[in-house]
């Protein structure tokens, strides 16, 4: 039997720093993709002020910078 692992990606941005969220993931996905099946997004709206990424929007964007992965949302507009 063969078990599947996925990988949660973050809510948001480190510090505000949306290219350095990119950039972290661009280093990381190739060094995990051995190990990891799939991309995961949350979409909760409970951040306070701090900044969250859509969920969509996001998954948009890793399905065409990292093809290799499979995406889903984890949670949707809560």
């Amino acid at each position: 039997m063969t078990i599947d692992f996925g990988l949660v990606l973050p809510a948001g941005p480190p510090k505000n720093a949306l290219d350095r969220w990119r950039d972290d993931l661009d280093a990381v996905l190739p060094v995990v993709a051995s190990r990891f099946r799939s991309l995961w997004m949350t979409d909760h709206f409970f951040w306070d002020d701090a900044p969250t990424f859509e969920a969509w929007t996001v998954l948009a964007y890793a399905a065409a910078r990292w093809p290799q992965f499979e995406l889903g949302p984890i949670v949707l507009g809560q």
